[in-house]
């Protein structure tokens, strides 16, 4: 009786949570399509954008399904519900805060224009490559440095369904969901069978500063989704789950792929790795991997650069990258930065190999908080923005572009205890601090190399820092030291402000 009672208790969960599911999903689908729906901007027709959003997000169903399969997910209905919330975050953001004020004039920049960004030229060029055809124009491919994976992808997008950015944002979505369920799959792995502490994890995706990007045709949304994806499978390899040679080969493609966009972080993700696969991997394995990720990543640097022989000097030309810090700078005080930011940056820009040693710890904590002190929204200039998008439109497009970096600091500056807390539980074990090598290794060379001028590139680590949160706060550690924490941010906001 009691082997017929547990057989029927299964069943009842189990409808239970199929039918979370699917009325998490039809609640969703309303908002997504009436979105698709009321877009006001470019499309080929009404139908395709209908399309479009429906491909979507019927994709992040499949996509979760697979994800519970794999058991990195235990309640697909609460991640439904995340998807759809990022799908129309995504879509407002695209709507209000980049095509509005860069339509029609400034949406693609055939190059570059003081005070917009890479990825307009990025759209551009995919949006030319979908309407003039491939043939004739790979040269646009490679551009310019490591453009060939960004502008590939915005040209297929815009190929297949027509042009508007709006899919891009679309598609962003799912880039975004795949690299949380990375993350969160990572840490299933590290802490054995107690998966449902990380589920919280799926509020990742909407984390502001991340949001905006992935509602541009900007390459963070591809980057940190074969980062994520590519960090998982370096944790299967090391915990031992699944075939060694279909991690591998997994691995491989992460990494080559990884370097099409973004070959420095797919060398950073190799190499701070590097420790943990000589701990425990053997040396055949270990020389197999090596020697596949180096030719995975060096096939990448010849096909995707015109000029791969300038690929070292452009990574490890420790001169190059302090002029390229400096001009930034320059560049920064150009589009009118903030005071504050500029003198900071004149003060702390490294220019010579000793100065970005010893000051590498006080970049990487200016850094990691970007743009505090300034972090209270100008209220004045909130107040005033429907007149700045008709007066000021390229104004209105920086001021937006602060106000979702604003919100992600004030959120990395709340859970900073928690950080704190999960670094210190580094060291039982080397599970524990697996977490906090793959943080801090990228985030030192990130903060030091492009200081104050690389902030948008914290966006790849703000999910990590969320992780390292959760993994302080489910081992009781960081609670003590929040009052004083906070304390002294809110002193350094009034010392600021005095200055």
């Amino acid at each position: 009786m009691s082997t017929r009672s547990a057989v029927y208790s299964a069943f009842e969960i189990r409808i239970r949570e199929r039918s979370s599911f699917f009325c998490s999903a039809l609640a969703g689908v309303v908002p997504v399509l009436s979105l698709a729906l009321l877009w006001p901007y470019e499309e080929p027709r009404k139908l395709t954008s209908l399309a479009v959003a429906a491909l979507v997000y019927l994709l992040g169903m499949l996509m979760l399904n697979m994800a519970q399969r794999l058991g990195i997910i235990t309640d697909r209905g609460a991640w439904m519900r995340a998807l759809a919330a990022k799908m129309v975050l995504s879509c407002l953001i695209t709507q209000f805060l980049w095509v509005a004020p860069l339509e029609p004039n400034f949406l693609r920049a055939p190059q570059q224009h003081l005070g917009l960004q890479d990825a307009n030229i990025y759209d551009y060029l995919g949006a030319r490559i979908a309407e003039e055809g491939i043939a004739g124009n790979t040269h646009l491919l490679w551009f310019t440095w490591l453009s060939f994976g960004i502008v590939g992808y915005l040209s297929l997008i815009y190929g297949l369904f027509g042009i508007s950015v709006l899919y891009v944002s679309l598609f962003n979505s799912l880039l975004c969901l795949a690299g949380v369920l990375g993350l969160t799959g990572t840490l299933g792995l590290l802490d054995g069978s107690k998966r449902h502490r990380w589920q919280a994890l799926r509020f990742a995706i909407l984390l502001p500063f991340g949001s905006y990007y992935d509602s541009t045709p900007s390459k963070e949304p591809l980057t940190h989704a074969l980062f994520y994806c590519g960090l998982l499978i370096i944790t299967r390899l090391l915990v031992r789950k699944g075939r060694t040679a279909v991690n591998v080969a997994a691995l491989v493609a992460a990494l080559g792929l990884l370097a099409t966009v973004r070959l420095n972080v797919a060398l950073l993700l190799l190499f701070a790795n590097l420790i943990f696969f000589l701990r425990h991997l053997n040396p055949g394995k270990l020389i197999i991997l090596f020697l596949a990720g180096v030719l995975s990543v060096s096939a990448a640097m010849l096909w995707v650069s015109p000029e791969a022989d300038s690929l070292p000097s452009e990574l490890f030309d420790l001169g190059r990258r302090f002029d390229y810090a400096e001009s930034n700078l320059l560049h920064r005080a150009a589009t009118g930065d903030t005071p504050l930011k500029l003198a900071v940056g004149g003060a702390l820009t490294p220019s010579t190999p000793v100065d970005l040693v010893l000051l590498s710890p006080v970049r990487l904590a200016i850094w990691l908080f970007l743009p505090y002190p300034e972090i209270i929204p100008d209220f004045g200039k909130l107040a005033a923005m429907p007149e700045m998008l008709v007066y000021d439109r390229l104004g209105y497009f920086r001021f937006a572009t602060e106000l979702p970096a604003q919100l992600s600091a004030v959120l990395m500056i709340i859970l900073l205890p928690y950080v704190l807390g999960g670094l210190r539980a580094a060291g039982k074990g080397w599970r524990n601090w697996y977490l906090s090598v793959n943080l801090l290794v990228p985030a030192l060379v990130i903060s030091n190399l492009m200081f104050i001028m690389g902030r948008r590139y914290r966006t790849l680590l703000e999910p990590l820092l969320v992780a390292v949160a959760l993994w302080g706060i489910h081992h009781g550690r960081g609670g003590r030291m929040r009052y004083v924490l906070y304390s002294a941010f809110a002193l350094g906001m009034v010392v600021a402000s005095v200055y």
